[in-house]
């Protein structure tokens, strides 16, 4: 009996040790792709690898482990191809990367940041550490690319990533056995469906580990038409001036609004906006990041007077297909990406097209009259104007549609080296019938003075870019980037009932009169660009060569130029060099040197660009700078119609617009959820270009051209930003007194007068709430002092400026997963006390009622012309 149970209990025993080694997870792989090895692993285990797809895409594994000795077989199977593993068990994360011994004291740390999910780079992201006792980070490169070059303390090291719209994450590298880092990859994951976060800095892509100190605004909320609008989203910063709902870009400390250069995938964006400024003309579904430069840009962007805007498209995912599409009340939205090889190849397109002809909601015919001035909100301006009719115009049908096309082709190679073909397509086509009271001379019926006719307004532009950009590392501190690309822009505006004031010097007055102007033009940009980044133990540099090659034609049909014509082309060359220095302990250096030769003229110009930054990592600190900046492209608009581009370009005999920039500013970190920052700028501008039409006085120019180039102003303004960020509310508030004048000797006899979009005075305040982890609601006040009133530079009026300007817009955004889908919803009211702002005033044409039927004719009267109205919005956004 003794030896049966003693049977028994070794059964027992031997069937537990069995059982035991059955539930070992075991791993055999066979010929297996390294990517599906990657997956089954992190699947399996619980552990995340960071890794980059193209560095494994080509490399089959076979091996046999259990879980505990994984990472042991998975290191000796990458030996071979020169890729070695680290662990890290606390985080629960292997890195994969390529080591070499180190030749000096000095460690180098090389490799890129990217999105866990798609294996698109993140260009721009914050990869910082803390050394004794401070943190010190580099920012990665247009590529995702950094490269650090330190004498690390032999103790291992925590490496923090952060980016907008991801999960932070850090890696721990062990520095001691002397090694290098080479082709290292960070992986982040994405928090949002959609990130429309636009990076805001005075100089480079910012290096702070906390958001709080990386100063960005959302564009994804508070649109009139539902649609993402990074340009009104800038107006929310001190540096960047309130503007009405309509626009034609942006000022930035007091430049003109063609003066800020808006680049995507690094070629000019020559017409900004859909339907009048309502909305951007590129998808936000297809943008990555957007970067804002506002005083002294790096060289190695060509910058004008009114900064830089660079917004870069995805490049699609390299791992697996992926849609998304969505619906605002004014447009369809869809976005399709994929690989074309796993690991190696991608592709994305994304497209946005209106249906306002086929579903006439949310007021979408109020806001094609709008846009085309067509029966704009207006009213008399004075007292005792009842017996004056104003409304002459009334609307008719419209056709309304615009579109965008984004698309991408990417190859990424072993070595790092990536191969992008880009694409973008977009066109508005807007026209509305109306009919006018005109004046009827009817012999036969005195009593018929008046009579409707019929008129139309058209608004068209279409503009396609492509572009062919070649990235490589050419070794762990010399990164090269090559881009050729070519825009072709074409624009027509007509208007039937265009009205004219002109100046009768004889007679001592202004006559109104409307008579049809049109205007059409063509703009062709090709660009090369060849630059270098090259990262050294205490600096790093950025220097290159760029060309660009124009051509274009300008039309105009109207009452002081019948046929008008002329056209141009013309060559720039530019070399730069940019040097960042931040080792040093009391100051942050950024030098910059841009040169360029321009052929209309002969012209070579010299722009220095200087930025210090002190006590950069103290809670107060200091910055000051300067830069000279030349302008060679020009637009042309109007003050009162939201016409498509027109641009022309500098020539022998008009220079270029320069500016002289200075710029100071002091920054307080009041409290780890609080920034306060004072910055002053003074520019000076020469050569700056008016459209005679927005000049404020008119008089006879026929055959001349239709702008006055010889303006030279001042621009200087003091900006204040408090911003506070919490765990679930974050509130901005910023105020900006500024001024800006231009003098011109054709112009008032000589005198001073102000910039059309000169606000003396502005303040915004906008307010995030989170009120569960899925619904944040949104606030934005805006209040200005009122832009200059035209008819007093006419001597119509003593009112220097308009009224006061002052609009409240709220919103609520909403995300949500449902079935493996991911849902945002976004609610917004734009001016949502419907509050009558005045946009401009101007003398138009009305109806003295108050004599017979038979006497009365029309007259001219100023009328105050309103900004948009009440507007409410939504967009939705799924992503599958």
């Amino acid at each position: 009996m003794m030896l049966i149970n003693k049977l028994t209990s070794l059964l027992c025993l031997l069937f537990i040790l069995f059982s035991t080694e059955a539930t070992v997870a075991q791993f055999t792989f066979e010929n297996s792709p390294a990517l599906d090895v990657i997956n089954t692993l992190e699947k399996e285990t619980g552990y995340r690898f960071l890794y980059r797809e193209s560095q494994l895409a080509d490399i089959s594994l076979s091996f046999s482990a259990q879980e505990s000795t994984f990472i042991d077989s998975l290191t000796e199977n990458l030996f071979p191809y020169n890729i070695s593993v680290e662990s890290d068990s606390t985080r629960k994360q292997i890195v994969l990367f390529k080591r070499e011994k180190a030749s000096s004291q000095t460690l180098s740390i090389s490799g890129q940041v990217v999105d866990a999910e798609t294996g698109e780079r993140l260009p721009f992201a914050t990869v910082f550490w803390e050394e004794n006792g401070e943190k010190r980070g580099v920012a990665t490169n247009a590529s995702g690319v950094f490269s650090i070059r330190n004498s690390f303390p032999s103790k291992p090291l925590t490496l923090n990533c952060s980016y907008l719209g991801y999960e932070s994450r850090g890696i721990e590298l062990d520095p001691r056995e002397g090694n290098s880092y080479k082709d290292l990859t960070i992986r982040l994951n994405s928090t949002n469906v959609q990130t429309s976060d636009i990076v805001i800095t005075g100089f480079t892509y910012p290096a702070g580990s906390d958001s709080i100190y990386r100063n960005f605004v959302n564009a994804g909320v508070l649109n009139p038409l539902g649609e993402n609008n990074t340009i009104k989203a800038l107006q929310s910063l001190p540096s960047v001036s309130n503007k009405t709902a309509l626009n034609n870009g942006i000022n930035v400390r007091g430049a003109s609004a063609d003066a800020t250069h808006v680049l995507l995938d690094g070629i000019t964006i020559y017409n900004q906006s859909h339907l009048f400024g309502l909305l951007d003309s590129f998808n936000p579904n297809a943008l990555q990041t957007s970067g804002f430069f506002y005083d002294v840009t790096p060289a190695q962007f060509q910058s004008s007077l009114g900064g830089t805007l660079s917004m870069l498209t995805k490049t699609g995912s390299l791992n697996r297909f992926s849609s998304s599409a969505g619906i605002s009340n004014t447009a369809f939205n869809a976005t399709l990406q994929g690989p074309i090889i796993p690991g190696k190849s991608s592709w994305l397109l994304s497209g946005r097209t209106s249906y306002m002809n086929s579903l006439n909601w949310f007021q979408n015919d109020d806001l094609i009259a709008f846009g085309l001035n067509i029966d704009r909100p207006s009213e008399l301006s004075g007292d005792g104007l009842s017996n004056l009719e104003s409304r002459l115009v009334f609307p008719g049908e419209y056709d309304a549609s615009f579109y965008d096309l984004h698309s991408k082709l990417y190859f990424e190679f072993e070595n790092g080296s990536r191969l992008i073909a880009g694409a973008y397509l977009g066109a508005d086509d807007v026209s509305q019938n109306s009919e006018r009271l005109v004046r009827r001379f009817t012999p036969n019926n005195s009593g018929q003075r008046f009579g409707r006719e019929e008129q139309q307004t058209r608004n068209n532009w279409g503009n396609v870019s492509t572009s062919l950009t070649y990235k490589s590392p050419l070794s762990n501190n010399l990164y090269s980037s090559s881009l050729a690309a070519i825009s072709i822009y074409d624009s027509e505006f007509r208007k039937d009932d265009f009205v004219y004031n002109r100046i009768e010097p004889d007679a001592g007055r202004i006559e109104v009169f409307t008579y049809p102007l049109q205007n059409e033009s063509i703009f062709n940009e090709v660009k090369l660009d060849q630059s270098f980044d090259l990262v050294l133990p205490t600096t790093q540099w950025t220097f290159g060569a760029s060309y660009q090659y124009f051509l274009g034609e300008y039309f105009e049909q109207s009452f002081d130029r019948p046929g008008f014509f002329t056209s141009f082309e013309s060559g720039l060359t530019d070399f730069y060099a940019q040097l960042d220095y931040t080792q040093l302990a009391l100051v942050d250096l950024h030098l910059g040197s841009r040169l360029h030769y321009y052929t209309n003229g002969d012209y070579l110009y010299y722009s220095p660009r200087v930025k210090l930054r002190f006590l950069s990592d103290q809670q107060v600190s200091f910055s000051a700078g300067y830069s000279r900046n030349y302008q060679f492209t020009h637009r042309l608009s109007f003050y009162n119609v939201s016409s498509p581009d027109v641009w022309i370009i500098s020539s022998d005999e008009q220079p270029p617009t320069q500016s002289d920039y200075f710029i100071a500013g002091t920054y307080f970190k009041l409290f780890d959820h609080a920034l306060f920052q004072v910055e002053g700028y003074h520019k000076s501008l020469e050569y700056a270009r008016l459209f005679d039409f927005n000049a404020q006085t008119l008089t006879n120019s026929f055959n001349a051209p239709p702008w006055f180039y010889n303006n030279n102003g001042i621009a200087k303004g003091l900006e204040f930003l408090l911003r506070h960020q919490f765990e679930k509310l974050s509130i901005t508030n910023s105020y900006t007194l500024s001024e800006v004048t231009f003098k011109n000797p054709d112009l008032l006899q000589g005198e001073s007068f102000y910039a059309d979009w000169d606000r003396t005075h502005s303040f915004n305040s906008s307010l995030e709430y989170r009120i569960i982890p899925n619904l944040k609601t949104f606030l934005n006040l805006t209040l200005s002092s009122g832009s200059p009133n035209r008819l007093y530079f006419l001597g119509v009026e003593e009112q220097q400026r308009l009224d006061s300007y002052q609009r409240v817009d709220v919103g609520v955004e909403y995300e949500t997963e449902f079935e493996g889908m991911e849902m945002e919803f976004n609610f917004s009211i734009f001016n949502l006390f419907d509050q009558q702002n005045t946009w401009y005033r101007e003398l138009n044409l009305v109806i003295d009622t108050s004599a017979p039927v038979s006497q009365r004719r029309l007259t001219s009267q100023a009328v105050n012309v309103y900004d948009l109205g009440i507007q409410p919005s939504f967009n939705i956004n799924i992503r599958f």
